[in-house]
């Protein structure tokens, strides 16, 4: 089943109100993958704009493993993560 297969998670990141509040220095995101397959990548999705639908959010990594460090600390940051099947090519909608 897809709902089995594919997730999608969002991550948000301080309002920009309290952005100047706040300030993370080297974030990582981590997640949880409870299926052992191969065929897995995890699409990363960023934006400081949360008024742009998520369909034109930039991929900004892809990766085979459950975590990413954030490399741009930006004053409000907004991301989520997609899974994506390689031999199938199903993908997870986006929130």
């Amino acid at each position: 089943m897809l709902f089995e297969l594919l997730f999608c998670s969002v991550v948000f990141a301080p309002r920009q109100a309290d952005a100047a509040q706040i300030i993370i220095k080297n974030p990582s995101l981590q997640w949880a993958w409870p299926y052992s397959t191969n065929n897995i990548v995890f699409n990363i999705y960023s934006q400081t704009d949360l008024a742009l639908p998520h369909s034109m959010w930039p991929i900004i990594a892809t990766t085979t493993g459950t975590q990413f460090a954030i490399t741009e600390n930006l004053p409000a940051q907004f991301f989520f993560v997609c899974a994506s099947n390689t031999a199938t090519g199903m993908v997870s909608p986006m929130p």
